[in-house]
């Protein structure tokens, strides 16, 4: 199983300096993460501000749509980098 970013994702970054293995992609306005590449490890779980990321196993009914939206967005994304600031984004 995988972690899943949902809506309310800020961007604060936090979950990109838990993750052990740069499961995390990013468009212009929230992170999507790889279910290929997560470990499930839950670092990043813990450390969203705004609860916006779920194990897999336990998303609720109305974000389930969220598991399928991560797969894609991160086949098409750019990898989240840590240090990226004032660039664009594909949407």
């Amino acid at each position: 199983m995988a972690c899943v970013v949902t809506r309310g994702c800020i961007k604060c970054r936090k979950c990109l300096r838990v993750c052990p293995v740069d499961a995390f992609h990013e468009s212009k306005e929230a992170f999507f993460i790889d279910p290929k590449t997560c470990l499930d490890c839950g670092a990043c779980i813990l450390t969203c501000p705004v609860q916006a990321i779920y194990p897999q196993e336990d998303l609720p009914n109305a974000l389930k749509h969220f598991k399928a939206l991560n797969a894609k967005n991160a086949l098409i994304l750019p990898l989240a980098d840590e240090d990226r600031s004032n660039k664009t984004f594909p949407r």
